[in-house]
């Protein structure tokens, strides 16, 4: 990820935001020729598609429904990723004070509807213009000129922007701190000009091995080297340490005044999940005490802060000798999408739940695995070329072979998608941006059904179990459950739940997660001992600030609805898990 300046790149990004679709097409026409020209209808979607496809330019609306373009320019203002991002406002709000508010807000320009397409055309044009002499200059002071590597600056801005993208989407951060071993002799003995070239040379070895294109390294400051890994583990992260570490020793540098005879570097690793609550720094903290650690050992080689977690020098093991044997009946799941970078964070999200993985970047080639070996497991993007996610998935369905396959529909933005999906003939959707817990819950429950190729319908006489004390999340789940007729019991406490398990029984838990404040000691212990509760599925009701509380029990629960509730999501989510305690009950009575 160590970016070209725009100037070196094909063509620029527009991003046009409206909710009309004649402005749409109207903008599209007048730029499709010299820019790509993105489009969403909503503040939330523009977000999204921006978060995926970073734009040079955004034409925004201000009056949409939802989010309004206001509140949208706020939001982009507030992250380091999109803070300079230059955003126009096209809208028919004439006021001064309408106009001042967006200028304030960090708009750039403020033009009014119906506007005149050579003036529109100009003034983009000026701002695109603007935008490429800005990112030129912004390579040029973000660059070291000794080694070609971002420098320091463009590492800490980089950082902060990968953290945000870590706290949204929930996803390790991983961090690698490399340091030139005994550099100082090298350059008492044959001079600092010899240094020089000796640094440039490592940069180039370490920059050339990187694996991934989103991967991100600098200079760091003298000697010192640092990478950013996204979407990595610390499993991951010590793989990287270890090419980048070897990369310096394949190249020979020889230094005959020290111990190795020849230039070596060390290398720190750490990985978390960024938080809200955490610091930055504490990235860089255990990378340095993992660092530290791998010079105390000897040097040439990645340490991590914990002393005893650290591998040796050379070649790494293969991945089945460090990781568990793979079983031969390894559940395979195929991923379909065009975008590298998505290939790539979605394979790093699966890479955790002990799955083979095969990856195609369009539905035409991913037919050739079809054709050979039936997966547990599809998960296709939506926008694709050629062949669109939604075909793909209605001929996936019309085979045989395929039919029980559950295929999930993947997407950057959700505009239409649940019925659009579900009229493909889709299991499910999922937002590409979807919380990490929320992403790994939904795919083990979709394995778990594969696995068991379970039914598509539910049983009659399904019950579910509602733990809640809120009326109105009583009454959308009680006016779902009647409609799809499903009957419904409710319990109002803990224990209650415990005694409603006893008695008749239940297909699915949904708990209200405003009850985890409550939740008693050793709670799913005891559910998990009766024979009621042990493959009782389970559904989390959560707003964004409950979330926080789910990932101390997420490896009890099989999904998650947002709250203010949906109806028709939650009936899908329900649905989803009734199936799952068909299949459970079906895979008990095979054994």
């Amino acid at each position: 990820m160590n970016d070209r300046p725009r100037a070196a790149r094909d063509r620029q990004v527009i991003l046009v935001v409206d909710d009309a679709p004649e402005i749409l097409e109207c903008v599209h026409g007048l730029f499709a020729a010299e820019a790509d020209v993105l489009f969403a209808t909503s503040g939330q979607e523009a977000m999204e598609l921006a978060y995926i496809h970073p734009p040079d330019l955004i034409l925004m609306d201000i009056v949409m429904p939802g989010m309004d373009g206001y509140e949208t320019c706020r939001r982009f203002r507030e992250q380091a990723s999109s803070a300079d991002l230059p955003l126009i406002f096209l809208t028919a709000l004439g006021a001064e004070e309408d106009e001042a508010k967006g200028l304030a807000l960090g708009a750039i320009d403020f033009i009014h509807k119906p506007f005149n397409p050579e003036i529109l055309q100009a003034k983009v044009r000026n701002h695109l213009l603007a935008k490429v002499q800005q990112d030129i200059y912004k390579s040029q002071a973000l660059r070291d000129q000794l080694t070609g590597l971002p420098n320091r600056r463009h590492f800490d801005d980089t950082l902060i922007k990968e953290w945000e993208r870590g706290v949204r989407g929930c996803t390790e951060l991983a961090f690698l701190m490399i340091d030139v071993d005994r550099f100082k002799a090298y350059n008492d003995h044959l001079g600092h000009l010899e240094g020089d070239r000796c640094l440039a040379q490592v940069a180039a070895a370490m920059e050339a091995a990187l694996p991934r294109r989103i991967d991100f390294l600098a200079r760091y400051g003298g000697e010192e080297f640092a990478a950013i890994l996204p979407a990595t583990s610390l499993l991951g992260a010590l793989r990287v340490g270890e090419t980048l570490r070897a990369a310096v020793e394949a190249l020979e540098i020889p230094a005959p005044f020290l111990p190795a005879g020849r230039l070596t570097v060390s290398v720190g690793a750490a990985s978390l999940v960024p938080t809200l609550r955490d610091q930055v720094e504490t990235l860089a903290v255990r990378a340095d005490k993992g660092l530290y650690n791998a010079k105390r050992d000897g040097r040439n080689r990645v340490g991590v802060e914990d002393i005893g977690f650290r591998i040796q020098p050379g070649p790494l093991a293969p991945r089945e000798a460090i990781a568990s044997p793979e079983p031969p009946d390894q559940p395979l799941i195929l991923l379909v999408d065009d975008d590298a970078r998505m290939r790539l964070l979605m394979e790093a999200r699966l890479a955790t739940m002990g799955t083979r993985i095969a990856t195609f970047p369009e539905a035409g080639s991913a037919s050739t695995l079809l054709s050979r070996q039936t997966p547990d497991l599809i998960l296709s993007d939506v926008v694709m070329p050629g062949m669109d996610g939604f075909e793909f998935c209605r001929q996936c369905k019309l085979d045989s072979q395929l039919t029980g396959v559950p295929f999930v529909l993947l997407t950057a933005v959700s505009r239409n998608l649940r019925e659009r999906a579900l009229g493909a003939g889709a299991d499910d959707y999922l937002s590409k941006m979807e919380m990490e817990q929320v992403f790994r819950m939904r795919v083990r429950t979709h394995l778990e059904l594969g696995l068991n190729r379970a039914s598509e319908t539910v049983p009659a006489g399904a019950q579910v179990l509602l733990l809640t004390r809120a009326t109105l999340v009583h009454q959308v789940i009680a006016t779902q459950m009647e409609a799809a007729g499903i009957g419904l019991r409710t319990a109002s406490d803990w224990a209650a739940v415990l005694e409603a398990l006893a008695g008749a029984g239940a297909d699915t838990l949904v708990l209200d997660a405003a009850m985890l404040t409550d939740l008693p000691p050793q709670w799913f212990d005891r559910l998990r001992d009766m024979p009621a509760g042990l493959n009782l599925p389970i559904l989390a009701l959560a707003s964004p600030q409950e979330d926080e509380f789910l990932l101390k029990i997420e490896h009890e629960l099989q999904d998650r609805s947002a709250k203010p509730l949906e109806a028709r999501e939650v009936r899908h989510r329900l649905l989803l898990m009734l199936r799952l305690a068909q299949a459970r009950r079906g895979a008990t009575l095979a054994r």
